[in-house]
């Protein structure tokens, strides 16, 4: 009898245990089936969350903004009415310096050859710009945004280090071997230049700045390798005036278009492309100085149109060596 007892609680006790199992309580576990399943949805809620919370886009314009990385097939796409009204508006930048000295030399070269050779600067074009409308006194003091050309300075340099151009050099450049055996040397041309810049008031007979002038340049090689290579093979010290306040124009367009459409270039943008991120198509013959120069101005002008302040960007070491380069100016081929 009392094994029957036993036996009745026991199948009591399993029923009941079977008839609540199918019964979910509150704060029991899911299944793995419904836990993942709830992941699941977990998941999907947050992609709808973070489409729904992410940050507004810039109002579409009723012309795109330039892509910050160009192909080379890439055209310009002129600006309409509407955004030329927009940028207008557009209130003017303080700038700092008065005077701007664009330049973009051409020098000697091979064909596959780095910015590790001896190039001799063969090519020295000057374009001097200024502000036409820089308030003087008032709230707006030192403000500007039109810049104009107001002088030009051009010359060949003949090179002394190896005097015949190659024909890749010719080619590349527009450059004859005619154009400079009849052109004064580097030495001389520095003379000129540092009369070019008294003549415009920048600086005076000992070289002392009488405006504030900084230097222009597409990319830093022109100062911070041409020059000083130059000024290295011509056995003379980089001029005072030419040490200081450069501005590489890349950097400032790259800046520019980052502030404006939250991008960063992912390649280096060379002259062409620049001009083409700011709505501008290149003038002239590709690879000669002057109309490098020309265009480098057109660039920085547009830039200073667009509120972009024109300041140094560009550290110069006067005292940088390449392995090619021996006592008192001499070049040692064996180390090129």
């Amino acid at each position: 009898m009392h094994f029957s007892y036993l036996a009745a609680a026991a199948l009591a006790l399993l029923c009941a245990t079977i008839f609540f199992g199918w019964r979910r309580r509150p704060g029991q576990k899911s299944s793995p089936e419904k836990t993942k399943l709830s992941r699941t949805n977990s998941v999907a809620e947050r992609a709808s969350l973070d489409l729904n919370e992410a940050p507004a886009q810039p109002e579409v314009q009723s012309t795109p903004p330039v892509d910050p990385r160009p192909s080379s097939s890439s055209k310009t796409s002129p600006t309409n009415s509407a955004d030329a009204a927009k940028d207008e508006d557009i209130p003017a930048a303080y700038q700092p310096f008065d005077a701007f000295l664009v330049v973009d030399f051409e020098g000697t070269c091979e064909q596959g050859s780095t910015f590790d050779y001896p190039n001799e600067i063969i090519e020295f074009p000057i374009v001097l710009a200024r502000w036409e409308d820089k308030m003087a006194s008032g709230p707006s003091r030192g403000h500007a945004k039109k810049l104009s050309i107001v002088a030009e300075f051009h010359t060949f340099v003949r090179p002394t280090w190896r005097p015949k151009l190659t024909p890749f050099c010719t080619e590349l450049t527009g450059i004859t071997q005619e154009d400079v055996d009849h052109a004064p040397q580097f030495t001389a041309v520095l003379s000129r230049v540092k009369d070019f810049l008294i003549s415009h008031g920048l600086i005076d007979s000992t070289g002392k700045v009488l405006t504030k002038y900084c230097w222009v340049t597409d990319g830093p090689w022109d100062f911070r390798d041409h020059l000083v290579k130059q000024c290295f093979m011509s056995k003379i010290e980089m001029p005072n005036y030419m040490r200081n306040n450069i501005v590489d124009s890349r950097k400032l367009v790259h800046g520019y278009l980052y502030s404006k459409y939250d991008r960063r270039c992912k390649q280096r943008l060379n002259l062409v492309q620049q001009l083409e991120c700011l709505d501008l198509s290149f003038e002239g013959r590709l690879h000669s100085g002057l109309a490098d120069t020309r265009n480098v101005f057109r660039l920085t002008a547009e830039l200073a149109r667009r509120a972009v302040q024109l300041l140094p960007n560009v550290l110069i070491d006067t005292s940088r060596r390449w392995p090619w380069m021996g006592k008192k100016g001499k070049v040692i081929k064996n180390k090129i």
